[in-house]
């Protein structure tokens, strides 16, 4: 046996086996590595004899009989001289008996679903042995949920296990301290971070250790490409790389709306470093939202639940929006479209569009405004003026990045609740817009009339029936009837046509053709 079998055979070892071969090497008795390890003698021998098993010892050679312990010693002394000088009995006495810090982790005695996600998740942990699990997903798809049941589920095949909350804003040295004070010290921690740093990936080298991350995106800037780290936090990244290049037995399980770009350049799915984009809950097991909520209309749930995709948080959300101004019944909110989102979902989804860099936020008006998918060369066209490719191309990766976009036969998809949200705010944003140019007669104070091409294309593919969407012109002209009465505001956007003449194209953007298009819409619907 080589060095490099004997090293991947060892860093597969459960705590136990690996504090008896430790032990074993640092001249403990049977006797006393049960008393250390809080086992009986006889299961000590057999913890030994499963290890030579292990490392191909074998039990004769010649023709004679080996001392297969001795032997195990020796090959171990060869390849891992440095576990002769491991951590002395307490130490082993309190990583045998695991030590975990769970902080603030939430309850998961209720949780719906996902077995082949946590088996599939599992498998990479535990059987392949990752370095790294970064687990993605749009906001309030369940990830913490997800890694406290994952967690809890595969916690007895690590000796420590570690819970760190992003939303505690904790700095790195929060972090390392209290993960090396699951240690026994044999001096005071160490000040310096590089120093924290080097002892944090020995423990993970020595130790089967568990660090769950939850909510990196935290600690993330707004108004930034996904992943850009708060001032103050960037060294974060640098744990992050090292826990993910260096040779360890350990595993870091992050949970985050947004992907660092270090992580997606680590990646590979055959190696240690691998992500997973946490996707809906299947109807199954999303209705026992519904049923919680005690909403009746039973035979049209499968409708919201598909049109939101299955997000547990959205789904909540709707849930108790219908129970309050529905009664709990699912079939008026149906024949509203999706123009009652509720409070409480316009304020979460305005909180994600709210953290978007400027270029991410103005491509997902205008997906919000198609009724098709669009593809990379459409969406440079529709937009004014016009990203340059490099621009376009870093913008969708943040947005893919961010789980706001899924990428089908070459051309780009929202979720069904980003594209309701963002029509009802767009439909308000163009409102205020004209009422402002209006009063004010000035062009260069216009955002979405300039930037965006509200002309939606007559053919298209069908949408789903359960919520009939309502196209984007008729609520802008429902917002206006609202204000001016019968054909007022037509002639009102009218008189604002002069105010485009010479002036350059920068300025006028899609403005002048907007409210063209809404007045020959009105005029053309007048005619039928």
């Amino acid at each position: 046996m080589n060095s490099s079998e004997f090293t991947e055979r060892f860093q597969g070892l459960t705590p136990k086996p690996r504090n008896v071969l430790e032990l074993l090497l640092n001249g403990k008795s049977d006797d006393e590595i049960a008393q250390l390890i809080g086992a009986s003698a006889s299961t000590v021998r057999k913890h030994i004899q499963n290890l030579c098993d292990r490392f191909e010892i074998p039990r004769e050679a010649e023709g004679l009989k080996r001392n297969r312990r001795e032997d195990l010693i020796a090959l171990a002394r060869q390849y891992k001289p440095q576990l002769r000088q491991a951590s002395p009995p307490s130490v082993q006495t309190a990583i045998a008996t695991s030590s975990q810090d769970w902080g603030d982790a939430p309850d998961d005695s209720v949780f719906y679903g996902r077995t082949p996600e946590l088996a599939t998740l599992e498998q990479w942990i535990i059987r392949d042995r990752c370095r790294l699990v970064a687990i993605s997903g749009i906001g309030g798809i369940g990830k913490t949920l997800f890694c406290v049941k994952l967690s809890k589920q595969i916690q007895n095949h690590f000796a420590v296990a570690i819970w760190h909350s992003f939303r505690q804003g904790l700095v790195l040295d929060d972090f390392l301290d209290r993960f090396l004070n699951l240690f026994p010290q044999k001096s005071r921690l160490p000040s310096d971070k590089n120093e924290k740093i080097k002892q944090c990936l020995q423990h993970l080298q020595d130790h089967r250790c568990l660090l769950i991350f939850d909510q990196l995106d935290a600690i993330f800037g707004e108004k930034e490409f996904a992943g850009s780290y708060l001032e103050g936090y960037q060294d974060y990244a640098e744990l992050i790389k090292k826990v993910a290049e260096v040779n360890h037995q350990s595993c870091l399980l992050i949970n985050s709306v947004e992907i660092p770009s270090q992580i997606a350049l680590l990646e590979n799915q055959d190696g240690f470093v691998r992500q997973y984009k946490l996707k809906g809950l299947a109807v199954e097991d999303a209705q026992n939202i519904l049923i919680e909520k005690n909403l009746t209309g039973k035979e049209r749930w499968a409708d919201i639940i598909n049109f939101f995709e299955g997000n547990p948080l959205v789904i909540k959300m709707i849930a108790a929006t219908i129970k309050e101004l529905y009664n709990g019944d699912v079939i008026p909110f149906l024949r509203h479209s999706y123009t009652q989102l509720g409070r409480d979902l316009e304020i979460f989804l305005k909180d994600v569009l709210d953290r978007l860099q400027p270029l991410e936020s103005d491509l997902i008006y205008q997906m919000a405004i198609a009724v098709d998918p669009l593809s990379f060369d459409t969406l440079q066209t529709l937009i004014f003026p016009p990203p340059s490719l490099s621009e376009l191309q870093r913008a969708i990766e943040s947005l893919s990045r961010r789980s706001l976009i899924e990428i089908r036969g070459g051309k780009f998809i929202l979720p069904q609740a980003i594209v309701a949200y963002g029509n009802m705010q767009l439909v308000e944003e163009v409102f205020q817009e004209i009422q402002a140019l209006l009063a004010n007669k000035n062009i260069n104070s216009l955002k979405r009339l300039r930037v965006h091409n509200l002309i939606q294309p007559e053919k298209a593919s069908p949408k789903p029936q359960s919520l009939n969407r309502v196209s984007l012109k008729e609520s802008i002209r429902k917002r206006l009837d609202l204000t001016f009465f019968n054909q007022s505001w037509v002639k009102a956007l009218q008189s604002l046509l002069p105010l485009f003449q010479d002036q350059p194209q920068l300025t006028v953007g899609y403005s002048e053709r907007n409210l063209q298009y809404l007045i020959s819409e009105f005029d053309r619907r007048m005619i039928n």
